[in-house]
């Protein structure tokens, strides 16, 4: 019979093994997104880094000694299995593999630290759960188009861009999700919606609030969804007037990834900078 300790680092030793398995798989995915002009790999990479960071800097705390109920052993020991199973019986599809990761590590760590270690590392913990998948994005959208009315956010993108549009001078008609200019125009689809840009920004917003208080953090974060859906109105319009007065070409650069990153810079620093004007960069520990 395997005494207590012994028990519990081989099931810890099973979980790294499926974390340096994974951690090539996610390496190579992350390459392939960053060569796509992936915003959201980047932030994995840093969602990784503030995450592991965070806990490192309280390795003297985590490697004190702390009581884990025997039930919360088992939890997490039972998680650890179920995630190693899914993650084997997952090749080939990176959401099961990242699934199950995302199982076992927060079985490792109830395991070792019981339920107390993600109320006192929440953030730390959320950052490493969001950096697994590099496709977490594809995850919320579908969360998003199954909790609202269809085509909602098209036909709020599509209003908001005939706004710049008749801002600018443009003699501009939008009809439910699509908006005309002289006798052609665009459509906007659930590439165009914002939706990317707005759970980028809520992203960064994540990465800069550290130790402010909660009111702060949320209305940080939903001045950040106001701005991005303002720079992707503007993304919107650019694209209908590309359409309307150039050629494809122009057009399938600016609406392509590389042509979004374009747009996507600049709401970057002027995020950035008013997170510095409301206090939220900073640099004290959580």
């Amino acid at each position: 019979m395997l005494s207590n300790s012994r028990y519990v680092y081989s099931f810890t030793t099973i979980g790294l093994l499926v974390g340096l398995v994974y951690s090539v798989i996610w390496a190579n995915v992350l390459g392939q997104f960053l060569l796509g002009g992936s915003t959201f790999a980047i932030l994995s990479i840093a969602s990784a880094y503030m995450g592991y960071q965070s806990l490192w800097e309280r390795r003297n705390t985590l490697a004190e000694p702390i009581h884990v109920s025997k039930l919360q052993r088992q939890i997490g020991n039972g998680c650890i299995l179920f995630g190693t199973a899914l993650f084997l019986t997952g090749f080939g599809r990176l959401w099961s593999q990242a699934l199950g990761w995302t199982i076992v590590l927060g079985g490792t760590a109830l395991t070792h630290w019981g339920a107390t270690f993600f109320r006192t590392y929440f953030r730390a913990a959320l950052l490493i759960a969001l950096s697994i998948y590099p496709g977490i994005n594809k995850v919320l959208e579908y969360l998003w188009n199954t909790l609202t009315p269809p085509g909602l956010l098209e036909k709020m993108t599509a209003w908001a861009g005939w706004v710049v549009l008749q801002l600018c001078g443009q003699q501009a008609q939008v009809e439910s999700t699509s908006i005309y200019l002289s006798t052609s125009g665009v459509e906007v689809t659930s590439g165009c919606n914002g939706l990317p840009m707005i759970l980028t920004v809520l992203w960064i917003g994540l990465l800069m609030s550290k130790s402010q208080s909660k009111g702060k953090i949320l209305t940080f974060l939903m001045f950040g969804v106001g701005l991005a859906f303002s720079f992707n109105a503007v993304r919107v319009a650019w694209l209908a007037l590309i359409a309307v007065y150039d050629n494809n070409a122009s057009f399938d650069f600016w609406h392509g990834s590389w042509g979004a990153q374009v747009f996507i810079a600049p709401l970057f620093l002027a995020y950035y900078y008013a997170g510095l004007k409301m206090g939220m960069a900073q640099t004290q520990a959580e």
